[in-house]
């Protein structure tokens, strides 16, 4: 089970479909579930929110299909109903091709959810995408070749970020290189593409992009002090202008670590050696910087189960017996502590990394999921306001 924010609360992410809930309340707002539990169910949301995909497949395949074709999988027909993010409206119900065996999102798959449409990205020697509309499925426009490759081919491609006005593709050569571009939502248009000597910093590997509210957090290879790290990038693109809006110099410092890029700055920590606490700053990309003053924060991972907020920086210690949240205002008011009801599991700690749709700040809460339960009657939602 995993969370994300809607305009006006939260979306649930179940086996079975989706649930909103209000943030403030945690009322449900609206659901769409597949009653048959047999059945696989995607969830993709837009990047504002404004739209849910919920996908399920209309068939399944004969138990002894096997397809003997190099690189050639079973596809059967996926039925994907869009939903408003708000109200739980169906603004869209149409079929696509889909392989059968899908259990996660790919770059070449299942497309990726936009407001307005789904792009998907197709295999070639330098690949070529596809924008269909979100009402019924009709193509709105194609594009080919999106790479040069300086005469290779593409090897990888990470699974390509829709936004409002731009999507944006990362594909990695056979060459050793990488490239990232941007098209224009409306008409595929090329917004600005990066190559050659100006993408030396990219890495060609995947996963190596993400939406973060209308900005474009990069990762590159910056050594093995943040080999394991994710969402702790070190260069943020406006991804309509390809304009750089956030860099290396806004992580400048003796001992300063990147613990996580958030929406406008990098959120960078401080611990001495052999200490358990730890205190933070928020290097806002317009210049500006907010810190926890002398306040530290109790914490085993800098990194992980934090969350930078307007007021404060909200962390979560699994760790704890009684697993308590810390938040400590910025400008060094006094940290305080909630303590939960009861004792909750999370995953992923220690891993360097916060587990994606787990801990979250939604509109009016930040959420945590509870695993406790993951093995026997489900999982619990805990808002924290």
């Amino acid at each position: 089970m995993e969370v994300s924010a809607l305009p006006r609360g939260v979306l649930v992410r179940t086996s079975q479909g989706a649930v909103a809930l209000d943030g403030v309340t945690g009322e449900e707002r609206w659901s769409f579930t597949v009653e048959d539990e047999d059945v696989r169910v995607l969830t993709d949301v837009s990047s504002t929110g404004e739209r849910v995909h919920v996908m399920y497949p209309k068939e399944v395949p004969d138990e002894g299909f096997e397809d003997t074709e190099d690189e050639h999988v079973a596809k059967v027909a996926w039925r994907r109903v869009v939903l408003d993010g708000v109200s739980g409206e169906i603004v869209g119900d149409f079929e696509e091709t889909i392989a059968a065996d899908v259990e996660k999102p790919g770059p070449f798959n299942v497309g990726v959810a936009g407001d307005g449409g789904v792009f998907h990205l197709e295999g070639s020697d330098l690949l070529f995408g596809a924008m269909l509309s979100t009402e019924d499925g009709s193509e709105l426009w194609r594009t080919d070749d999106l790479f040069s490759c300086e005469g290779s081919h593409v090897n990888t491609a990470d699974r390509p970020v829709v936004f409002s006005d731009a999507v944006v593709v990362k594909a990695g050569c056979d060459s050793g290189q990488a490239e990232l571009i941007s098209l224009d939502v409306v008409n595929g248009e090329v917004l600005w593409h990066l190559e050659g000597e100006d993408a030396e910093f990219l890495t060609p590997e995947s996963r190596s992009l993400r939406g973060m509210g209308g900005l474009l957090p990069v990762y590159h290879d910056r050594g093995p002090m943040y080999q394991d790290e994710e969402f702790s990038e070190l260069r943020v693109f406006d991804p309509v202008t390809g304009e750089v809006v956030g860099d290396e110099s806004g992580v400048d410092g003796l001992d300063w670590y990147l613990a996580r890029t958030v929406e406008d700055g990098f959120l960078v920590s401080r611990r001495a050696p052999g200490e358990s606490t730890v205190g933070y700053e928020l290097r806002r990309f317009d210049g500006r910087s907010l810190t926890t003053g002398g306040q530290a924060v109790p914490t085993g991972s800098a990194g992980s189960y934090v969350l930078a907020l307007e007021d404060a920086v909200v962390k979560l210690e699994p760790k704890d017996p009684e697993t308590p949240v810390s938040v400590t205002p910025w400008d060094g008011g006094e940290p305080y502590r909630i303590d939960l009801l009861e004792p909750v599991e999370v995953a992923g700690y220690f891993q360097g990394r916060q587990p994606k749709g787990q801990f979250e700040a939604v509109p009016g809460a930040v959420v945590l999921v509870d695993l406790s339960d993951s093995q026997g009657e489900g999982v619990k939602v805990i808002g924290l306001r």
